[in-house]
């Protein structure tokens, strides 16, 4: 069956879900959701921190009575020309709503004032016996941000039935036309909430569109303004799936930052990771050396979170033209709310991609348990792939990369037993538009896999770069302390006949 979807709060000028005052409030009215249905927040806010830091959102809660509803992100990026509020900063968040919700207040707080901020919601219902599932979130990486007229998203592989929820985060006032490509399906009308300052410079609009896709295939998106602005677009994927399937939360934790080419022996992710109590981070490191981790922390208060390598994969030669990449996992025991993740080296490195994804099951009797990690995988080759690797039914599978390119990186398509979420790619270059050997990517796809079977990966670059691949691969495992207690049973009694 398919998803219906309401839009929450349509386009306006200062209306519902803008604000132009300089302050760190921003607030959606008139949402109203049942228990299972999945509200989408897409939010555009001005980067106001020095040289065009990322605006970091604090927290989100609605006013519902006694409201259980947690808002978490699944997708954050930011575009800077390197001065303060140059262009914008976009996040996407997801609500599995646990608490109904009826004409009520979404309250989005930044830690920082911010000038232009805007938003959209989007209320997803599920069928009958299904659950709104995000399959994925397409890059925010290169290509998707940039001063242009053409506002244009990567190319995304979108599975039959699913929906994909664009967005971009333009500085400008102008009038925006959405994509009407009608590939597999129609775009929604398109939607415009904009804060509007009285100048491009002091506006900024969030545009978003939909698309439930008809037929297996590639998407694209692009709207458009008359004249070249500053962007920066993302989309999230859902599906409608059978609630009786494997049901985790898969998600960026807003950290992945971490992106550092200075000469140090720690580097840190930006101060916006967030995850609870029973969460599983998946922490990507990629290098250009052969520096090893020695070890990863946080610096949640009074942190016992503990993290475990569950992998390295390397190729090349040391002394900075190698790609080289470390797997770490933390279970959570410690919240973190805005926090940071530091990894650590033995010795002094340069360019650094960290990448954290948060797992998270839908039910409170499961958690999301290590499994297997594959055969490393190197090379100077265009096609970038992983060893195969056998997955269960209902299991997870991360297929990821280190790789020594600034180049466009296209990824796996493939939909044997499920379908490779959106490519995730983060670049470190020493300086903007450098050369190949002066860079890392950190790319990553995640598959939840449907049938039990072999899994293979590979993203691909246009010309021979050199990489460092593998796989992982998560189980969704019932809690054992959830199960009911084994009856006390007393001792066997011999009877004696007389």
């Amino acid at each position: 069956m398919a998803l219906t979807i309401t839009v929450v709060n349509t386009g306006s000028t200062n209306g519902n879900g803008t604000s132009t005052t300089n302050d760190t409030t921003l607030t959606i009215t008139g949402v109203t959701a049942s228990v299972g249905d999945v509200i989408l927040l897409q939010i555009a806010a001005c980067n106001t921190g020095t040289s065009g830091a990322a605006a970091i959102i604090s927290s989100i809660a609605d006013n519902a009575s006694s409201s259980q509803n947690d808002y978490w992100l699944i997708g954050y990026d930011n575009y800077t020309g390197g001065t303060a509020s140059d262009a914008a900063t976009i996040f996407l968040y997801e609500c599995v709503v646990e608490t109904a919700l009826s004409s009520n207040t979404i309250t989005i707080t930044f830690s920082a004032n911010n000038p232009q901020k805007a938003a959209r919601a989007y209320r997803i219902q599920p069928g009958a016996g299904e659950t709104p599932q995000l399959v994925g979130t397409v890059t925010f990486g290169t290509g998707a941000k940039g001063a242009r007229p053409t506002h244009t998203l990567p190319t995304t592989y979108v599975q039959n039935g699913d929906t994909i929820f664009c967005m971009a985060a333009i500085e400008t006032d102008d009038t925006i036309t959405g994509d009407s490509d009608t590939t597999n399906g129609s775009w929604s009308t398109v939607q415009t909430t904009l804060a509007d300052g009285g100048v491009d410079t002091s506006a900024l609009s969030c545009t978003t569109q939909y698309k439930t896709v008809n037929a297996d295939g590639a998407q694209n998106w692009a709207p458009t303004t008359a004249s070249g602005r500053d962007s920066i677009c993302g989309a999230a994927i859902y599906r409608p799936q059978a609630t009786a399937g494997l049901a985790v939360r898969i998600g960026d934790t807003g950290g992945k930052r971490g992106i550092d080419n200075s000469s140090a022996t720690s580097k840190s992710t930006t101060a916006t990771i967030s995850a609870a109590v029973g969460d599983t981070l998946l922490v990507c490191i990629t290098t250009d050396n052969t520096n090893n981790v020695t070890t990863v922390t946080d610096n949640a208060s009074g942190s016992t979170n503990s993290y475990v390598q569950r992998g390295t994969t390397g190729s090349g030669s040391s002394g900075g033209d190698g790609a080289y990449q470390y797997f770490f996992e933390c279970v959570v025991t410690t919240a973190l709310s805005n926090n940071t993740i530091t990894v650590n080296f033995d010795a002094t490195q340069f360019d650094v991609a960290i990448n954290v994804i948060r797992m998270r099951p839908y039910s409170a009797d499961y958690r999301v348990k290590f499994s297997s990690v594959g055969t490393p995988s190197g090379g100077n080759v265009t096609s970038h792939s992983a060893s195969a690797i056998d997955v269960d039914s209902g299991f997870i599978v991360f297929g990821m990369a280190g790789i020594k390119t600034n180049d466009a990186i296209t990824g796996d398509t493939d939909t044997t037993n499920g379908t490779w979420a959106g490519t995730s790619i983060y670049l470190t270059e020493d300086t903007a538009g450098t050369t190949d050997n002066l860079c890392v990517a950190d790319v990553l796809q995640w598959k939840q896999v449907t049938a039990t079977g072999s899994q293979s990966w590979a993203c691909s670059t246009a010309s021979a770069r050199v990489s460092a691949r593998n796989v992982i691969v998560y189980e969704h495992a019932l809690l054992l302390d959830s199960l009911p207690p084994i009856p006390n049973i007393p001792p066997f009694q011999h009877m004696m006949m007389r």
